[in-house]
């Protein structure tokens, strides 16, 4: 039975070593064809980066628990925190037009309330056209006077008036998720910012300055 490797959990990992152990399995990847030695290699290999991976992580962990690590950290993420709650509540439509923009709405693209104003004039301007059933008091062009082309124009008109009102409606729907989504996220803020002072008061660490004079928005 092969023995089972240690790793010394007193020394440092370093990140050059597993690199070098990754290294040596893409040498059996490209060389060997997986035959029996090198799924054997490679076993070897893995075997030993994880263990590895899993002390890198164990000292992170312990790393960013140290008080000195810790406030710092803490104090970083709240002001953060704090300004991106400020943005939520004073910018709120440049916020929704970054939310737009992150599911897809063109970059550049208007301002989408100056753009969903636009498609509801394109929409009356449409509807009106329909409504007129294309009928020209004074034609500029002989051909305006073809019946059929008066049915293309309307036909058209048609079709741009159910277009226009889905894309009204699509626009609408995406604002309304994104307001849902600043919403949701800045209660998750509020509630973040909460235990992050606790996390403050339990490191002995004075949070005067984040709990004093603080906007109505923040709660």
């Amino acid at each position: 039975m092969a023995k089972e490797k240690k790793v010394n959990k007193e020394g440092v990992v370093s990140p050059a070593h597993v690199l070098k152990l990754l290294d040596k399995i893409g040498i059996e990847c490209n060389s060997s064809f997986f035959d029996a030695n090198s799924r054997k290699v490679m076993k070897d290999k893995i075997g030993q980066i994880v263990p590895l991976l899993d002390l890198m992580d164990e000292r992170d962990e312990t790393y960013q628990r140290i008080p000195e690590v810790m406030i710092p950290a803490l104090k970083e993420e709240l002001k953060k925190n704090d300004a991106l709650l400020k943005k939520n509540h004073e910018n709120v439509r440049e916020q929704i037009q970054i939310g737009l923009y992150q599911k897809g709405y063109p970059t550049t693209s208007p301002m989408y309330d100056t753009f969903l104003e636009k498609m509801k004039l394109d929409l009356e301007d449409a509807q009106i056209k329909v409504d007129s059933n294309i009928e020209l008091i004074t034609p500029t062009f002989k051909f305006q006077t073809n019946e059929r082309w008066k049915e293309i124009q309307l036909e058209y008109n048609k079709r741009n008036v159910k277009a226009i009102k889905d894309n009204i409606k699509e626009t609408e729907t995406q604002i309304e998720l994104v307001k849902k989504d600043i919403t949701e996220q800045t209660e998750r803020m509020k509630a973040r910012r909460l235990q992050i002072i606790e996390e403050l008061k339990d490191l002995k660490e004075d949070v005067s300055e984040f709990t004093g004079k603080t906007p109505e928005y923040i709660g």
